[in-house]
């Protein structure tokens, strides 16, 4: 397993992270799984929400493109008593959700095994498509014109020296290969508009998932092991993109 160097702040920049299970899709799904699932969740995630959302498909034919609306897709969210833990689930995939203030990975890792082990109990014998663990950081900054090599390892550059040096927006999107793992972890970054604050902010996003071949798990604790590696990737690229001015904003 890789070794992560990173630490716990003070002052995490964490908004949401997100463990999905996706599965291959199938013809006809049971709305009762909601309720079951719900029966075995009820006592950490009170709260039920449902949502309600239309799909448009295209066809393309030739010298035409034909759209139509598809058929209405239920999402179900049980939702902690504080509004910060989430289950949602699809007809093709479940997600395990959590919200600023992030506690710890070992907090968030029991979540993630307590729910996919209620899952798996009321759905089982579905074929894994895709697991994905994604991390969102939020990053203010104390002014707004900043130079963002002195926050940032990685960040756009302006070809032409004769330019101006302000960015006043600025966005970068790498996708990575871990061929070891059969993954890729997708690192997003970019600033943010954000009229309520004084100084300027961005977006840090990584998400490593299974890449086209999905890893064999026997068993909940393959699927642990999996995302114990997902998570130790992820905050070793963290740490990576980060100076040490910036780690000073988290303590």
């Amino acid at each position: 397993m890789p070794r992560s160097t990173s630490h716990k702040y003070r002052n995490s920049p964490i908004v949401e992270a997100v463990c999905e299970f996706r599965f291959a899709a199938e013809s006809r799904y049971d709305v009762l799984i909601y309720g079951l699932v719900f029966d075995k969740v009820k006592s950490r995630y009170p709260n039920r929400r449902t949502r309600q959302q239309i799909s448009l498909e295209s066809e393309v034919g030739e010298g035409h493109v034909q759209q139509r609306i598809g058929n209405p897709v239920t999402t179900i969210q049980f939702v902690s008593e504080d509004e910060k833990s989430l289950i949602q689930i699809d007809p093709d995939k479940v997600s395990f959700i959590r919200r600023s203030p992030y506690v710890s990975w070992e907090d968030f890792r029991q979540e993630i095994r307590r729910g996919i082990q209620n899952y798996s109990s009321v759905v089982s014998g579905r074929k894994l498509e895709r697991i994905g663990l994604r991390y969102i950081n939020r990053i203010e900054l104390p002014e707004r014109e900043v130079k963002l090599t002195d926050y940032l390892k990685a960040v756009p550059r302006i070809p032409d020296p004769q330019a101006p040096a302000v960015i006043r927006t600025w966005a970068q999107r790498q996708e990575i290969v871990y061929t070891e793992n059969s993954a890729v972890m997708t690192v997003q970054a970019g600033s943010i508009n954000d009229e309520e604050i004084d100084g300027a902010a961005f977006l840090l996003d990584f998400d490593y998932a299974t890449a086209e071949i999905i890893p064999s798990f026997d068993s909940v604790n393959g699927l642990i092991e999996w995302l114990d590696i997902a998570h130790a990737c992820i905050e070793i690229m963290f740490e990576a993109s980060l100076t040490d001015t910036t780690r000073q904003l988290f303590d």
